[in-house]
């Protein structure tokens, strides 16, 4: 079937001669920003805003949430294939929008957008693993936890990252289960 280019909506690009494997959802990312029209808005920085504090909608019924004009819950489904994929950068953003799947109202919905327009300012990032290693494969672990948010009833968030020739073999970002009085 011949090198492998395209797979679940993941771009793949070989080059032999660098020894160098790069994976990118370029065409995923554009093909949402069209979905849901956002090709000619501003990109941003940032896939969250500092300092926003989300909290879940009060007093919908179910019947109510599902009539909502927000397609809100397709949307983080497409966001967490992108960062399942080759885009761990949104992976926090995902994980705290994805709190409210459910109870959502406007200001989630535009917390959503803010990931999608930090996408398109970004469209080419991807993941790079690099073949010129050594005889033996090293890995690097990389992580960090916040202490004490108060978005978060005042439990910290950790994230860790483990990289391997150069790229992300794994990654994740979670609420701790504690309160911790102390780091």
């Amino acid at each position: 079937l011949g090198e492998i280019k395209y797979l679940l909506k993941i771009e793949i690009a070989r080059d032999r001669a660098k020894r160098t494997l790069t994976m990118s959802q370029h065409r995923y990312i554009v093909d949402l920003l069209y979905k849901y029209d956002m090709l000619d808005t501003q990109s941003v920085l940032t896939p969250q805003a500092c300092n926003t504090v989300l909290e879940p909608e009060e007093g919908m019924t179910p019947k109510q949430m599902k009539e909502q004009k927000f397609p809100y819950t397709e949307l983080i489904g497409s966001l967490a294939h992108l960062e399942r994929g080759p885009r761990p950068d949104i992976d926090n953003s995902i994980r705290v929008l994805s709190k409210y799947l459910t109870r959502y109202k406007e200001s989630h919905w535009l917390a959503a957008l803010r990931v999608l327009k930090y996408l398109k300012g970004t469209l080419h990032y991807g993941l790079v693993y690099d073949g010129r290693v050594t005889d033996k494969i090293t890995y690097e672990l990389y992580s960090d936890a916040s202490f004490g948010n108060p978005d978060e009833q005042r439990k910290s968030v950790t994230g860790y990252c483990v990289m391997m020739t150069g790229g992300p073999v794994s990654t994740r970002t979670t609420k701790q289960g504690n309160v911790t009085i102390s780091t």
